[in-house]
């Protein structure tokens, strides 16, 4: 045990005071070299920043002006993240935090602070600085999911609809029918002098058929010309709108009545490009009376799903489409896809004569195509097919071709100047077809038929330009094609892509947010354990803030 002090002698003692004195000063020594040393560090981290500075005045980008810079800014808005992870920082706040000169410029940038998506990406307070920021730029504003409780539609009512006469963009994206009634309802009477797009959709589609038709917007919507609805009965007033997309339901059970589509539709007078992807009842039985189909004397682009058909809708009865130019169908069966090219056949040639691109995905040929098909479509340019293995459109083309060829006839789609294959399936998959075997591999059997086409059009003096590949599966029908082509000493443009571009659309980038936002929900009330129960606890999720 260590004597205590008193024990010590009188020389113990005073070499003990003289270590404890060599101890404190060595100590203090050591508290100012550690000052000194924050100092030095300091200094060489303010002149770190001076160098970095320096270098970046010198680097391209900063040598930009600001109002190119503040372009690229709001290009960078508008590309959808690559990310599956929900990023809560809109990007116009991670570039107003890089350096002092890109806060400069966002800050005084209007437009960046344009687009509000509450309460995905912006709580109250949040919204206040960006309308404050914005100034009078029309604005962009997403409206859900989960506005039910009274705060949120205080929000909305108060802070959001007295700016709407700046709206130019809007989306109202609910949960529920309630939820979607009670934000229908604030936009009743409203009038949105500068509004050109609009999207209403609600993920709970079934109950929302249990709505009454409401109308909005009665006051007007002047410039109105993008408009995306789920299958709910809403009306319209008539406007100059030129798209419309009538999205998916979740299953016939919800189709959109015939007569609330005949509402939609006929709002719409000078439509240019049609949509109809999701569920329309047809006539409930035989004695319904039959309407006449609503005429769209504009219409240029139209896309079918074959979901409108299981319910009993039959298109060219509710719709006249005389001049069209663009037309694409998806998931169609046989039976109605049979029933089209019968029209189009029948009505030739009043209809379709400008028809210049026809696409078909994922749908199901009849084994004998009508040959008045291309006859009832002469203006043809372009074929997009999804490839499988009897690749009947193909076929029909090829041997008619041959026999132009054989009895110097003129050829069918003298016009045609591009065939694009999507590609949906894995290659080496049997074919369900009974006479499948080697010689109907795609992976040669394609290529050969496009080959034949290619050649047999050179000979009859209408050769194509392109010859269009896109898909993950190929790319070795590319390979092999441009082998083919080769060989034979024949030249077609050819292409290749991967995949579609990323969603760049304004509603698709709707739908990444609302889909993200909700999912983000899910996987935290996961954590918290709370399971099935999470629709009912979604406004009581804490969400993280950030610094704006």
């Amino acid at each position: 045990m260590m004597a205590s002090p008193a024990q010590l002698n009188l020389a113990a003692q005073q070499e003990v005071n003289q270590l404890n004195a060599q101890i404190s000063a060595l100590r203090d020594r050591g508290n100012a070299l550690a000052r000194e040393a924050c100092k030095i560090h300091l200094s060489i981290r303010a002149l770190q920043v001076r160098v970095a500075h320096i270098t970046n005045q010198n680097a391209p980008i900063s040598r930009l002006p600001s109002d190119i810079l503040a372009i690229i800014f709001e290009e960078m808005r508008r590309v959808v993240p690559s990310s599956t992870r929900f990023q809560r920082v809109p990007v116009e706040v991670q570039l107003s935090h890089v350096s002092s000169r890109w806060r400069e410029v966002t800050l005084s940038t209007p437009s960046l602070w344009s687009s509000i998506r509450y309460p995905i990406l912006h709580r109250e307070n949040a919204m206040e600085t960006y309308l404050q920021r914005c100034g009078e730029c029309p604005l962009d504003v997403h409206i859900g999911p989960r506005i039910i409780d009274q705060k949120p539609l205080h929000v909305v009512t108060t802070t959001l609809l007295p700016r709407i006469a700046q709206f130019r963009e809007l989306t109202i994206d609910t949960t529920g029918c309630e939820e979607l009634r009670a934000l229908l309802c604030l936009f009743r009477d409203a009038t949105a002098p500068a509004l050109k797009r609009l999207k209403v959709t609600c993920t709970d589609a079934i109950r929302a058929h249990e709505l009454s038709r409401i109308e909005i917007f009665k006051g007007g919507t002047p410039v109105l010309s993008d408009v995306r609805l789920d299958g709910i009965p809403i009306t319209l007033p008539a406007s100059d709108a030129t798209t419309l997309h009538i999205a998916p339901d979740p299953g016939s059970s919800a189709a959109l009545p015939k007569a609330a589509f005949f509402d939609i539709i006929s709002s719409f007078s000078s439509l240019t490009t049609l949509h109809l992807n999701g569920f329309i009842r047809g006539r409930g039985n035989s004695s319904d009376p039959i309407t006449a189909p609503v005429e769209l004397l504009a219409l240029r682009e139209l896309k079918i799903d074959g979901n409108i058909f299981r319910t009993g809708f039959r298109l060219f009865e509710s719709i006249s489409t005389p001049n069209i130019e663009i037309f694409s169908l998806v998931g169609v069966k046989q039976q109605e896809l049979a029933s089209i090219h019968k029209f189009i056949a029948n009505s030739s040639p009043e209809h379709f004569q400008r028809l210049r691109s026809l696409e078909y995905l994922d749908c199901d040929f009849e084994n004998d195509l009508d040959i008045y098909l291309p006859h009832a479509t002469p203006a043809l340019r372009e074929i997009s097919l999804s490839v499988d293995l009897r690749m009947p459109l193909l076929r029909l083309l090829l041997n008619s071709d041959k026999q132009a060829v054989l009895f110097d006839t003129p050829a069918l789609w003298s016009n045609l100047q591009v065939i694009k294959l999507q590609g949906r399936m894995p290659w080496g998959q049997e074919s369900d077809d009974e006479g499948s075997g080697d010689e109907d591999d795609s992976a040669s059997l394609i290529p050969t038929l496009l080959l034949g086409i290619v050649s047999h059009r050179r000979r009859l003096g209408k050769p194509l330009a392109t010859v269009h590949f896109e898909g993950r599966f190929t790319g070795e029908l590319h390979g092999r094609f441009q082998e083919m082509l080769r060989k034979e000493q024949l030249y077609v443009n050819t292409e290749f892509r991967l995949a579609h571009d990323p969603p760049s659309d304004w509603a698709q980038l709707a739908d990444y947010y609302g889909y993200q936002y909700r999912r983000s929900l899910f996987e935290r009330l996961q954590a918290r354990g709370l399971g099935q129960s999470a629709g009912l606890v979604y406004n009581n999720v804490p969400v993280p803030m950030y610094h704006i």
